[in-house]
């Protein structure tokens, strides 16, 4: 579950997240990047929401595990959408894995930010019992340009948290980490393009994994490490495996429930039966009921749910 998009409902919003036969849940707190003060600011759009204070999150996790769900907590961070004069951060950083600041010594301001929330959460983390903590997700940029603060920022979590960590990798650089050896998983978002048709064959799609399983497996056999999958799903839309991480109000709007379907059950009888992945965490799980057609990552009331259910059972039982 990511915030801050949704309010919090009355009932249980974790509860119709059991019905899938999982046994783990992500929780993705998400701040904002300021461009002008390069603050990380909370986004949260309602005094209810979960990811808004510490106490927030701890409820959250405190009622995951009430419901003996295991918890990853998953923090992101996202740049403002606002471009103004004055802005530290350059206009074509639009997304995490591309920050650029202007003035490099602002990564100084950026990294003692980062340094203080990460830091916070996990103490969270510590405290709660978290089961697994991941210090970031998707910041390529960041970690290539500045390696030594990870070094810093991962010894300094260690020392904080006494539990497993990873990073979550974006699927175009996982190759390029340099600090896995000092992770307990690798950690990938698993958004590969599989293929560029308009309406898709399971067929096509299984080929399509053939190579890029051939990549994860060979990092994997390298650092002697499991593969955590800590991002995959897809949209119910045409060209849904052509660039999957392309979200709501971006490309193509019109619905294909088979494509989602479609992409899930290749991804569940390709990568999820390697021997060395450990297991996923779907994206997204929505606590607040979605409109009736809506094209969003969700598999929730959609044909797809069914795969998941599947899947997630036959999982767990093992």
């Amino acid at each position: 579950m990511v915030g801050p998009f949704e309010e919090a409902v009355d009932e249980n919003p974790l509860g119709d997240a059991l019905s899938l036969g999982a046994d783990w849940l992500a929780l993705s707190p998400e701040v904002s990047l300021d461009r002008k003060t390069l603050a990380l600011q909370s986004n949260a759009n309602t005094r209810d929401s979960w990811t808004l204070d510490r106490q927030g999150y701890k409820d959250m996790i405190a009622e995951a595990k009430k419901l003996s769900f295991k918890v990853f907590l998953k923090p992101h961070v996202v740049l403002s959408k606002s471009i103004n004069t004055g802005d530290k951060i350059e206009e074509e950083s639009s997304w995490r894995g591309n920050i650029e600041p202007k003035n490099p010594q602002d990564w100084i301001t950026i990294e003692n930010n980062y340094e203080a929330y990460i830091l916070e959460l996990a103490n969270v983390a510590e405290e709660m019992g978290v089961d697994l903590f991941c210090i970031g997700t998707e910041l390529k940029s960041f970690i290539a340009q500045r390696p030594y603060f990870w070094i810093d920022i991962i010894q300094k979590i260690r020392q904080t948290y006494s539990g497993p960590i990873t990073y979550s990798a974006n699927w175009d650089n996982f190759n390029q980490v340099t600090f896995w050896d000092d992770m307990d998983y690798i950690g990938l978002n698993a958004y590969f393009p599989i293929d560029e048709s308009k309406y898709l064959s399971e067929r096509k799609c299984l080929r399509s994994w053939q190579s890029i399983i051939e990549g994860i497996e060979g990092l994997s056999n390298k650092k002697q490490k499991q593969v955590i999958i800590t991002e995959f799903g897809y949209r119910n839309v045409i060209y849904a495996g052509h660039e999957p991480w392309t979200h709501v109000g971006d490309g193509d709007i019109v619905l294909s429930d088979e494509n989602q379907s479609i992409l899930l059950a290749a991804f569940f009888a390709s990568l999820w039966q390697e021997s060395y992945v450990l297991g996923g965490f779907l994206w997204n799980w929505n606590y607040k009921t979605l409109m009736e057609g809506n094209t969003d990552f969700s598999v929730q009331n959609k044909p797809a749910l069914n795969i998941v259910k599947r899947e997630f059972e036959a999982a767990s039982s093992r």
